[in-house]
């Protein structure tokens, strides 16, 4: 394989894994708008015929393949105007447009290749009639004064008053800390909003600020920071924070092995107990990450990496990949199936063991939904030809296919 051919299908793959197109993104396109590429292009079509073994003629294969060249060609850099202020093209070529349909092609015909191969095994019927659902809204609240509330056992309302405050519950299920004195002493009492295995709830506590708090993860929490120098909470597992803006009060998040300390801005934390690795991730504003050895401030698009030993790291990231979970999707680029397969657990409350360890080595790409039912879920995985599943009461095993 030529270099060329070989930087044109890491482009590819590439923009297959990923939501947004970043740099890599606009040098494929770049390198699309001639004809420079045209036999690398072929080749690569070539192989995915090859692979795949479809008919060139599938109706709803096509049909997609269409539906995905026009959207690219009338939205290609709609998922990046988030990320940057860079004008937006307005007119394409028509040369350039049929460039974008070849490299879609491509990239229709790579998802099949990596989920819809041939021979393939279909789930098991056990796992299709466990019939296993998704996780739900649902948290427990434990006041100050230990008092706990089951928050899916309670209706739209308030659902407890503490000193100044008033805890209340809105339709979309979410919890909101409201001020109703605004005499409220300093010493106030933690509550603490926790989420089990296959649950997820979102508290918007008495600044403003707004927190996601994913599966089996726990936050602890003033309910009013009103008279407190500083906001601080406690936090293990996984979080996604939208820190009120308020300069004269820093915003801080302690876990038990790093402190993250904010003005206003928009980050993640994902600090499980029984990770090997704490993550910390910035969608906006800056955050210092700190522990008694080391420090690093975070600009937006980077990720913090704390591991057992101390050491802190920073990495670029396509951060709101990382978040997507709070939208609900497991969004995988380029992680491996055991790093997957632990969020699939947590999330479906479900015991994880593998028959073969080298496969949790293995490789996985693309965006699943959290809210399927996981049959449908381990049904896409298994179209992949690299792995099959069984299920025992609620304990899944991974097997390498042969």
């Amino acid at each position: 394989m030529s270099n060329q051919t070989a930087r044109l299908r890491r482009l590819i793959e590439v923009h297959l894994t990923s939501q947004t197109l970043g740099q890599e993104g606009r040098e494929l396109y770049d390198l699309l708008k001639g004809k420079t590429y045209e036999a690398e292009l072929t080749q690569l079509l070539d192989e995915a015929y090859a692979n795949a073994q479809i008919q060139p003629y599938d109706r709803k294969l096509w049909d997609e393949v269409f539906r995905r060249i026009e959207h690219e060609i009338d939205n290609p850099f709609q998922n990046q105007q988030k990320a940057d202020s860079v004008a937006q093209p307005k007119k394409f070529s028509i040369g350039f447009a049929l460039a974008i349909a070849a490299t879609i092609s491509i990239i229709i015909l790579t998802t099949i290749i990596l989920f819809q191969k041939r021979n393939s095994p279909d789930i098991t019927e056990a796992i299709a009639k466990a019939n296993i659902k998704p996780g739900k809204n649902a948290a427990t609240l434990t006041l100050g004064n230990g008092k706990k509330i089951i928050l899916d056992e309670h209706g739209i309302g308030e659902l407890a008053k503490e000193p100044g405050i008033s805890i209340t519950k809105n339709a979309n299920g979410e919890i909101i800390y409201i001020i109703t004195d605004t005499n409220i002493s300093d010493n106030q009492k933690y509550n603490t909003l926790s989420t089990t295995n296959g649950e997820t709830a979102t508290v918007f506590l008495q600044d403003g600020t707004k927190v996601w708090l994913n599966a089996a993860s726990s936050i602890s929490y003033p309910s009013s920071f009103a008279a407190a120098p500083r906001r601080e909470v406690s936090l293990s597992g996984e979080a996604y924070f939208e820190a009120a803006h308020d300069k004269k009060h820093p915003f801080i998040v302690k876990t038990s092995k790093q402190q993250v300390e904010v003005i206003g801005t928009q980050f993640d934390i994902s600090a499980y107990e029984d990770d090997q690795k704490t993550f910390t991730t910035l969608l906006q504003g800056s955050v210092q990450v700190s522990n008694e050895k080391n420090e690093a401030m975070l600009n937006p698009g980077e990720q913090s990496i704390l591991t057992q030993t101390g050491n802190i790291s920073t990495r670029k990231v396509n951060a709101e990949q990382i978040v997507d979970w709070k939208n609900g999707f497991f969004n995988l680029n380029n992680e491996t199936l055991e790093t997957m397969m632990v969020k699939v657990g947590r999330w479906y409350n479900i015991k994880i063991q593998y028959n073969d360890q080298e496969i949790k080595d293995l490789r996985v790409y693309g965006s699943l939904s959290r809210f399927a039912d996981l049959s449908k879920l381990l049904k896409t995985i298994e179209r992949s030809g690299s792995v099959k599943f069984s299920l025992t009461g609620r304990t899944l095993t991974i097997d390498k296919i042969d």
